[in-house]
């Protein structure tokens, strides 16, 4: 029974007997043409070629399930239409066979063609349709090429529901100088033609022969030579390539090939041929399942693989790649991709490495792929026992995107196995998961994994390992989101002496920015006797400055090595909780880590930032465990830093920009200092140490015996201050202390200002003009100030005391309220006093212009008309300061 195709996309195939050419069908449309034009029929053996428009045969042609053409003449067509008849119909239920070629020396001739049609061409074929088999040479010579098993030279259309196939190339001679023929392929499709099968189509078999230098390729399956659509439900293979004796094989053909774009709608399969074998010298690879030269469109949901390389003495033959794309295009999988395994190399009397296992998908240039299925690559080859200089075959990798591109994957991408090594070889290396060469979107929301590396034997006297296992993923400056699971290789076990092969990296990362809310693992060491493989890195950094970001639920089995020479960035991200863990440790080498806003993460365990790193928070970000920064960390607009529960947070320094340091978690949180003795619920900021910037400050207790400094907007205190240490207010700054201000000093700079809701105990030094303390819960009318301390009172009661540093009078202040139900405390000079305090004669007298100068026990008014006229003793009662 046909296989049933799937919807894809905005198609849905239908059960492939809906659509697949039946007798009744053809019949019919036998039957239809016959109505236009005269129309023949073969019932019997012809021996001779048949050419339509010729003596007794017509279009359309019909060939009964008794009929047959094969002609006698070596390398004969059987069925032949010149390009005279314009368009032409056939089809065949019967037998059609080109002649086969003649045994030549040196040239062996060529098989026949089976339908060759140079006119645009409609044919259905039921039946058997054949290429001639390639003559055979003599001694020193080549043997003839398969015959091509249908050729449409102007295009037209092709339904196959029976077999159709490429003749065998001719085989060589045995003088050792000889080459085996090409084996002909199955179908040519030229013009844009379109083909449906349901059948077999197959390129022939490459020749191989007596002691051929090389023995013949393998055929095409179908081959598009300048575009068209194949739609498949049947079986496309490319011919195997011919066996070497004693030299080289031949190369196995592509399942279907399209030399310009083209559109594949597959539910069947597509193989390509098996790499020739090799008696002795080198065996050569399989061809490729799909050859996309020149770009299109892939919608599969069949099956797809590359042919296995063949077998050899010495090197063995590459698997071939299930999808080459060559000339990009897309590819939409919701089937089988598999690149062809790697042949096995038996070692003997010239011993060689086994072969690569062939891509899953590969392409040269830029290329889209969406993947709901599986995609994989061919294990290597194993390789003998010979001698200890060679090694397996590496696994091929899944996806490799030399030129970038994009892959959304929701099914199963995997690099192959690496080859076994036998008693005397090394294991080869596992597969890449998906390799991106170039920038590039990969989104892998199914499993993404790499090839172990192969064993060892282990064979004493040889220094030998188990294989390596392969990456995950090889990504370079493009963006990766990761919700899935990328899994790097293990490393492949080795036998008594020698020691395992590493583990793989889960992904690579030179340059772009991987995000993932999934897992990433590296890859365990192999065991061995000579000690196991190092356990691959989760995530390893290139010589490429690149980013990470941290969704919640990521899970990193494995460390994540960041390359500290450039500027690799760690991102905690998301709007959920996270919790993480081993910053310093597991994830180390960052020069820059950041918490996003809108985030929340939860740091447990030990995590450390050395003071090279730029450690920034704009999220929520509450320390279970120890966190331990030697430089500074800066908190920006809403994020806040704080110890929660037992955590512990010891910072070199803070630059607060908008955030909030210490939150409404218990912990115990330092600055400066250590955390030897430190109070929990304590933010304490050790001597020689610094907070500053704009935003909050919060806990139980604030113990300052360093510098809080307020700069750049205002700085809130939230809980009591004290220490011996000092708080600064930078110039146009605001300190708000919501607790008692309990420190050693308070600096003001220029138009500062201090609001405090209880007491302020430190000394204030720098007051001056533009400053202003707001004292919001002290009412006062009334101040005096002696001796470095300013009283304040509220109807001769006093109500508040503050310390300065610095030559003032009482006259250096003023009061008024502050809207809030408090006092401001401003500075004052002269000219100032004057213009706020000055009785109302005084005042008028100002606003008329009136100058002031300072005399001896008086104030001098000179006005404009009466420059003489003094106006003593007004100046009794005021709290102003006017400069002598």
């Amino acid at each position: 029974m046909p296989a049933v195709l799937p919807a894809v996309g905005n198609l849905n195939f239908d059960h492939a007997a809906n659509w697949a050419d039946t007798p009744a069908r053809t019949q019919t449309i036998a039957a239809k043409k016959a109505q236009e034009m005269t129309g023949s029929r073969i019932s019997n053996l012809v021996s001779t070629s048949v050419t339509l428009g010729s003596g007794r045969y017509s279009s359309p042609l019909i060939i009964a399930s008794t009929g047959a053409i094969e002609p006698l003449a070596a390398g004969a067509t059987a069925l032949y239409a010149p390009a005279t008849l314009g368009s032409v119909a056939v089809a065949n239920h019967g037998t059609i066979v080109g002649g086969a070629g003649a045994y030549g020396i040196p040239q062996g001739g060529a098989g026949g063609i089976g339908v060759d049609l140079a006119a645009s061409a409609l044919v259905h074929n039921s039946g058997l349709i054949e290429g001639g088999l390639g003559g055979a040479s003599g001694d020193f010579g080549t043997a003839g090429v398969g015959g091509v098993g249908i050729m449409l030279e102007a295009g037209g259309a092709l339904t196959n529901r029976g077999t159709i196939s490429g003749g065998t190339g001719g085989g060589g001679g045995s003088s050792g100088f000889d080459t085996g023929g090409a084996g002909g392929d199955g179908a040519i499709i030229a013009d844009g033609g379109a083909v449906r099968n349901s059948g077999l189509i197959s390129g022939g078999f490459g020749g191989g022969g007596g002691r051929a230098i090389y023995a013949g390729n393998g055929g095409i399956g179908v081959d598009f030579t300048s575009g068209g659509t194949l739609t498949n439900s049947g079986t496309i293979t490319g011919g195997a390539g011919g066996y070497g004796i004693p030299f080289t094989g031949g190369i196995g053909g592509a399942g279907l090939d399209f030399a310009a774009a083209g559109t594949l709608l597959n539910g069947g399969t597509i193989l390509g041929g098996a790499g020739g074998a090799s008696f002795d010298q080198g065996a050569r690879g399989g061809g490729a399942g799909v050859d996309f030269q020149g770009g299109g469109t892939i919608i599969n949901g069949g099956v797809i693989g590359g042919g296995d390389g063949g077998e050899g003495y010495a090197a063995a033959g590459q698997g071939g790649d299930g999808v080459e794309a060559g000339g990009g295009g897309t590819l939409t999988n919701r089937g089988s991709i598999s690149g062809g395994a790697g042949g096995f190399a038996k070692g003997g009397m010239a011993s060689g490495p086994g072969g690569t296992g062939g891509d899953g998908v590969t392409s040269a240039a830029v290329f889209s792929i969406t993947n709901q299925g599986a995609i994989a690559g061919g294990a290597g080859g194993a390789a003998g026992s010979n001698t200890g200089a060679d090694v397996a075959g590496p696994g091929g990798t899944g996806i490799a995107l030399a030129a970038g591109g994009t892959l959304v994957n929701t099914g199963v991408v995997s690099g192959g196995l690496g080859g076994y090594g036998g008693g005397l070889t090394s294991g080869g290396a596992g597969g890449t998961g998906v390799d991106f060469g170039a920038a590039g979107l990969l989104t892998n929301k199914g499993t993404i994994m790499a090839g172990a590396g192969g064993a060892s034997g282990g064979g004493r006297g040889f220094a030998l390992s188990g294989g390596a296992g392969g990456a995950g993923v090889i990504f370079s400056n493009g963006i990766l989101h990761n919700s899935g699971t990328i899994a790097a290789g293990a490393g492949g076990a080795c036998g008594k002496y020698y020691p395992g092969g590493n583990g793989g990296a889960g992904v690579i990362l030179s340059g772009g920015t991987l995000t993932s809310s999934g897992t990433i693992a590296g890859g365990a060491g192999g065991i061995g006797g000579g000690g196991n493989g190092a356990a691959g890195d989760a995530v390893q950094f290139g010589a490429v400055a690149a980013t990470l970001i941290i969704n919640p639920g990521a899970v990193f089995d494995g460390n994540v090595a960041a390359n500290s020479s450039v500027n690799d960035v760690l991102t905690l991200a998301g709007t959920g909780s996270g919790t993480l863990t081993g910053i310093g440790t597991q994830f180390s080498g960052f020069t820059t880590i950041t918490e996003n806003a809108h985030a929340g993460w939860t740091l447990t365990g030990a995590n450390m930032i050395g003071s090279a790193t730029a450690f920034e928070d704009s999220g929520l970000l509450s320390v279970a465990g120890t966190l331990t920064d030697a430089g500074t960390a800066s908190v920006l607009g809403q994020g806040t830093l704080q110890a929660s529960g037992a955590g512990a947070v010891l910072l070199g320094g803070v630059a607060l920009a908008g955030g909030t340091l210490g939150g409404e978690a218990a912990g115990t949180l330092v600055v400066g200092g250590s955390l030897a003795g430190a109070p929990s619920d304590t933010v304490t900021v050790a001597s020689g140490a610094a907070i500053t910037g704009f935003g909050t400050v919060t806990g139980a207790a604030i113990v300052d015996n360093g510098t809080i400094l307020a700069q750049d907007g205002q700085l809130t205190l939230r809980a009591s201050v004290s220490g011996s240490g000092t708080v600064m207010i930078g110039n146009g700054a605001t300190l708000a202390a919501a607790g008692a201000l309990s420190v050693a000093t308070i600096n003001f700079g220029n138009d500062a200002l201090l609001i405090a809701r209880e007491a302020v105990t430190g000394t204030l030094s720098g007051f001056a003009a533009g400053d202003v303390i707001d004292l919001r819960t002290i009412q006062a009318n009334a101040l005096n100030f002696a001796n470095g301390t300013l009283t304040l009172s509220n109807h001769g009661v006093v109500v508040d005391s503050l310390a300065f540093a610095g030559s003032y009078t009482s006259g250096s202040f003023t009061l008024s309220a502050d809207g809030h139900g408090g006092t401001d405390i401003s500075f004052v000079d002269g000219a100032s006093a004057l213009r706020d305090f000055a009785p109302h004669g005084i005042d008028q007298a100002w606003r008329e212009d009136a100058g002031v100068q300072p005399g001896a026990g008086c104030v001098a008014l000179l006005h404009e008309h009466d420059p003489g006229l003094l106006l003593p003793g007004l100046l009794t009662g005021w709290h102003g300061m006017l400069a002598a």
